[in-house]
């Protein structure tokens, strides 16, 4: 038996097919359509094309947004606003008669940890990504929580800084936007019109401006993981996003996290996760696996 494990993204689906063993036996990406039909158009023919070849055993979908994994209700959609308000499994269960597993993209990524990466065998940790904005998932007691309306772990919502900016969130200190936009503003010549993190951390390499802006960004960040770390006291931090795969990144955060007063209280490994843009689809097809299983 098989399984069909699909990540859909603002610009990309991507999607697997999944062995028993856990191994991927095709996978491919398609640019994701901006209408109802059109999604639901589009998923189905991809699970029909493998259904032409394999024995599917159930289908797993990580989406983003607000959503309720027990019915497939789409609260929120993220990116994708036009999936707001929408049953996702009932709909696709008027083409497709396999079992169907869905949730949010953050959690798929932890699944995706716990089953085959960094978090095997931890039964209490967090996971935090770092990108366009700050994504999270809470893994307690061997299992996701996701709170009494699916909306946990939503950690860059954080009110980071409230005596001086009491409206802005741990998004807009600490994803990827902010370190770029105020690296900008130094003006720097030779600044390239799109600039990336990766730039700017060569830049850092002999500018310590661009040095000192990093460290900045990264101390804001230290300061969510230290308050989530004292919430919920987990065994493991694991940051991903595009940014993790960087080889400074981590060793900074840890670094400046031995700043952050009481930390050695509570300290806890920080570690990347092992999965990056595969993270969808491999936590997708965890999520099968034990949705199937209960």
């Amino acid at each position: 038996m098989y399984t069909v494990s699909i990540d859909v993204g603002g610009t990309d689906i991507k999607y697997a097919l999944f062995s028993e063993d856990a191994e991927i036996i095709e996978q491919s990406k398609v640019p994701t359509p901006y209408s109802k039909e059109k999604f639901k158009e589009l998923i189905v023919s991809i699970v029909r094309s493998f259904e032409e070849n394999y024995s599917l055993e159930g289908l797993g979908l990580s989406l983003p947004g607000y959503i309720n994994s027990e019915t497939g209700f789409a609260e929120r959609g993220g990116a994708l606003t036009f999936l707001d308000y929408t049953n996702i499994v009932d709909l696709l269960q008027e083409e497709l008669s396999l079992p169907i597993f869905i949730e949010n993209d953050a959690n798929c990524a932890a699944l995706a940890e716990s089953g085959f990466g960094h978090a095997v065998g931890v039964s209490d940790f967090l996971l935090l990504t770092v990108g366009t904005g700050i994504g999270g998932a809470l893994y307690l007691d061997n299992k996701l929580y996701t709170g009494g309306q699916f909306k946990a772990g939503e950690l860059g919502k954080m009110r980071i800084n409230y005596s001086t900016h009491p409206n802005s969130t741990l998004h807009e200190f600490a994803a990827m936007p902010p370190l770029i936009r105020n690296f900008k503003a130094l003006n720097l010549p030779n600044t390239p019109e799109m600039v990336t993190g990766e730039y700017i951390f060569e830049q850092a390499e002999h500018n310590e401006e661009v040095e000192q802006l990093i460290i900045d960004w990264v101390d804001t960040l230290c300061i969510g993981i230290f308050n989530m770390a004292v919430t919920l006291n987990p065994q493991k931090i694991l940051i991903g996003g595009g940014v993790s795969a960087n080889p400074k990144y981590l060793p900074l955060i840890n670094e400046r996290m031995k700043k952050v007063f009481e930390w050695d209280d509570f300290e806890v490994p920080i570690v990347a996760c092992k999965f990056y843009n595969a993270a969808g689809i491999v936590g997708a097809y965890n999520l099968v696996r034990e949705g199937l299983r209960h």
